[in-house]
C-alpha cells in the first residue's frame, strides 16, 4: 500500500499479486493496483446526471479491420461485479455513483477491459499470448463508445 498525490488529491495505491500453481508449476501470475481517491465535491445545488438510455447489444462487434467496437451497460457491469465480488458501488449503482462519487456515469471496470482485450486478441486469431499488460489512464463510463484495436 503506498499513499501518493495525484490531481485529483490523494490517493492510495494497493497492489495486489496473485500467483497461480499447478503443484510447483507456476501457471500464471497477476499484479493489480488498485487506486483508491477520496470522493469528489459536487455543488450542493447541481443535480446528477440524468440516466442514459442503453441498447441491448453484445458487448463486442468487428467495427472494421482490426478494430472492435465495445458496448457497455449497466447490466454487463453488475454481472460482472457480481461474477468478481467487487462490491465498489461506482459500477452499479448510478445515484451513487453520479451524485456522491460525482462521476457522470457508471465506471466501467479496469479488469473487464483487459479481459475484453485479450478476448479481442482470440477472436482475432490470436493463439499464442503470453500476457497482457493494461493500464487505463482514464475512465471509462458506461454506454460511451470505445475502441479496442
Amino acid at each position: 500500500m503506498e499513499h501518493k498525490h495525484g490531481r485529483t488529491g490523494e490517493l492510495v495505491v494497493v497492489t495486489t499479486l496473485t500467483r497461480l500453481y499447478d503443484g510447483a508449476t507456476l501457471c500464471l501470475t497477476e499484479r493489480q493496483d488498485l487506486i483508491y481517491r477520496g470522493a469528489a465535491s459536487r455543488p450542493t445545488d447541481a443535480a446528477p446526471p440524468l440516466a442514459r438510455t442503453f441498447s441491448p447489444d453484445v458487448p463486442l462487434h468487428a467495427a472494421g479491420e482490426g478494430t472492435w467496437g465495445l458496448h457497455t451497460d449497466p447490466t454487463l457491469l453488475m454481472r460482472f461485479s457480481a461474477a468478481t465480488a467487487n462490491t465498489h458501488r461506482i459500477h452499479y449503482d448510478w445515484p451513487y455513483a453520479t451524485g456522491v462519487e460525482a462521476y457522470p456515469g457508471l465506471v466501467v471496470h479496469g479488469p473487464l477491459m483487459s479481459l475484453l482485450l485479450a478476448e479481442v486478441a482470440r477472436l482475432s486469431g490470436v493463439t499464442d499470448v503470453a500476457s497482457v499488460k493494461h493500464r487505463n489512464l482514464a475512465p471509462l463510463f458506461c454506454g460511451d463508445p470505445a475502441q479496442l484495436l
